[in-house]
């Protein structure tokens, strides 16, 4: 079992904060690409414009209902928490002080305290909240008030993806239990990665914020989930129709992770049958020339993370590794991309060969970590060996003279690798191809 706790817990919230930020930065760069080609065709300047989720204001409540909340509810809401009985009484006085908090993201005014905002929803109603019926009745309350704000603002949609994200149905005890995720706000952010029909079509920083709250929510959230259910196989090919449709690395990579939490092996598409498709796509993005280094390393890492089925082909994968470290390598040594670069490249598919720690697992629990443990046949084993010493004479130089040059001769290895004839991953599947 996964040793997690509060820290760690508060590092990957800290995560979702820096991805946040970053995320709107790239808000803003997208917004002045107009302009800047403009400018290179000659043209005068064209006006920069906000993208348009910048220029919505939606506010669901006023100032005036929220301070009178404060004033009148604010104790007996406090008061039904802490006691945590769930009946007709207290139910209201919950559900109406979750939609004061909740929607108070949406007010224009919290624009600039916005993120302090979010994080005292959580602290008003996670801690407080006992029993397990009060702490469902919270947690769902907050989940379907933070959907409303998704036809919002960029900043209060971002925020409100984020509250999801952080909620758990169980708050654990510091430092013998961690936090158990609520992971029924994976359905909430699935809608806004792969929206149904007639639903928003949310921008591309809200939908890099929602794959990784599922990848969160899955990773300490899923045990809680029952025997035979049904979520998690829909997650899984939902996330994979949403990877055969978008071109940015940054959201392929992120959508790799939730899809390896969903701890599925076998994924129905349409109305065939049941197939180790999840293998099948990250192998097909490990082994794509077309894709760019870190989606194609980043695929191994997952590959090393996903569940086996049995019956998984080895040597196409094995192979497609072999090939992708010695181009890597190459042009590390080329000077096409840069050395420190290149190194944490080949670091993401060494982790893809081996656990991180002595205690990872793949997302099912029955293997450890690595592909030499989860998929651990001969090509395999005799890919991480050539792949090793290419990775070990990397570290020998850094250390040496800090310089990253890759020895020639392990290059050569890897690239010596003989293609195997069979290129399909799995039993009558599809060759995965460059």
């Amino acid at each position: 079992m996964r040793r997690i706790t509060r820290q760690l817990h508060q590092f990957r919230m800290d995560g979702f904060r820096f991805w946040f930020a970053a995320l709107l930065s790239l808000t803003a760069v997208l917004a002045t690409v107009g302009s800047v080609k403009a400018q290179g065709q000659g043209n005068a300047p064209a006006k920069r414009e906000a993208p348009k989720e910048l220029q919505i204001e939606n506010e669901l409540i006023t100032e005036d209902e929220a301070t009178d909340w404060r004033k009148k509810e604010r104790n007996n809401f406090s008061k039904a928490l802490n006691e945590g009985k769930v009946n007709n009484t207290t139910k209201p006085k919950v559900a109406y002080g979750i939609r004061i908090l909740v929607h108070e993201l949406s007010l224009k005014s919290r624009r600039d305290s916005i993120s302090e905002v979010r994080k005292k929803i959580v602290r008003d109603t996670d801690p407080p909240a006992k029993g397990q019926q009060m702490r469902e009745l919270v947690m769902s309350e907050i989940v379907n008030r933070a959907e409303e704000l998704l036809a919002g603002n960029l900043h209060v949609r971002m925020q409100a993806v984020l509250l999801i994200s952080e909620l758990n149905i169980d708050p654990g005890q510091f430092p013998r239990k961690p936090p158990i995720a609520y992971v029924q706000g994976v359905s909430v952010l699935i809608d806004v990665i792969d929206p149904p029909a007639g639903a928003i079509d949310q921008p591309q920083a809200v939908r890099v914020l929602a794959a990784r709250g599922i990848a969160r929510l899955l990773q300490e959230g899923r045990q809680t989930l029952p025997a035979n259910q049904k979520l998690t196989p829909e997650i899984a090919a939902r996330l994979l129709s949403a990877l055969k449709q978008q071109k940015h690395p940054w959201y392929t990579r992120v959508l790799m992770d939730a899809l390896v939490e969903t701890a599925v092996t076998v994924v129905a598409e349409g109305d065939n049958a049941p197939r180790p498709l999840i293998v099948e796509t990250l192998a097909q993005f490990l082994v794509d020339t077309r894709q760019p280094y870190d989606v194609r390393t980043h695929a191994m890492y997952c590959l090393g993370r996903a569940p086996m089925p049995g019956g998984i082909n080895s040597a196409p994968i094995a192979w497609a590794a072999s090939q992708l470290a010695a181009q890597i390598a190459t042009d590390i040594n080329q000077g096409k991309i840069n050395g420190n670069q290149g190194f944490f490249l080949l670091q993401s598919m060494y982790y893809g060969y081996k656990p991180k720690n002595a205690d990872e697992m793949t997302t099912d629990g029955r293997s450890k970590a690595g592909l030499t443990n989860s998929l651990a046949g001969q090509p395999i084993q005799a890919a991480y060996r050539d792949f090793l010493v290419l990775f070990n004479g990397v570290l020998k130089l850094v250390a040496d003279d800090s310089r990253i040059i890759a020895a020639p001769q392990a290059i050569q290895t890897l690239r010596q690798a003989q293609k195997p004839a069979n290129m399909a991953v799995t039993a009558g599947g599809p060759p995965i191809a460059p």
